[in-house]
C-alpha cells in the first residue's frame, strides 16, 4: 500500500537505533488529512542490511493511544513475571508475537 508520509522526530529513534544496531534510523507519520482511515495506527520500518538486501516491517493496530494503553498494561504484566534485569524495549521486552497478539495489532514481515 502506498502512503503519503512526513518524517517526524520521536523518542523511539534512538531506541530503534540501539536495538537495531543501524547507524541511522527515521521515523515518518501519515499526515491527518491524508484518507487514511479514522482510528488506526501504523508503524513501518525498513532497512537494508551490509549486503544491501531490503527488510520491510509493518505494524497496523487500532487508535494510537488505546495500543500504548494495551502495550503499557501487557508490559506491566511481563515485568511481573521477573525478566532479566537491564533497560528494555517493548519488542525487546515482549517480543513479535505478544505485540501481535494485543487487539486490533497485525504485523506483517518482508513484503
Amino acid at each position: 500500500m502506498t502512503r503519503a508520509v512526513i518524517p517526524v522526530p520521536t523518542g523511539d529513534l534512538e531506541a530503534a537505533r540501539q536495538a537495531s544496531g543501524a547507524p541511522d534510523v527515521t521515523a515518518y507519520a501519515v499526515p491527518r488529512g491524508s484518507g487514511e482511515t479514522e482510528h488506526r495506527s501504523h508503524g513501518y520500518a525498513e532497512l537494508a542490511d551490509a549486503d544491501g538486501q531490503l527488510h520491510v516491517t509493518e505494524l497496523s493496530t487500532g487508535e494510537g493511544f488505546a495500543f500504548t494503553a494495551a502495550l503499557a498494561a501487557e508490559t506491566a504484566s511481563r515485568l511481573l513475571d521477573g525478566p532479566p534485569p537491564g533497560a528494555w524495549t517493548a519488542a525487546g521486552l515482549l517480543g513479535a508475537e505478544r505485540v501481535a497478539a494485543l487487539p486490533g495489532t497485525t504485523i506483517e514481515l518482508g513484503r
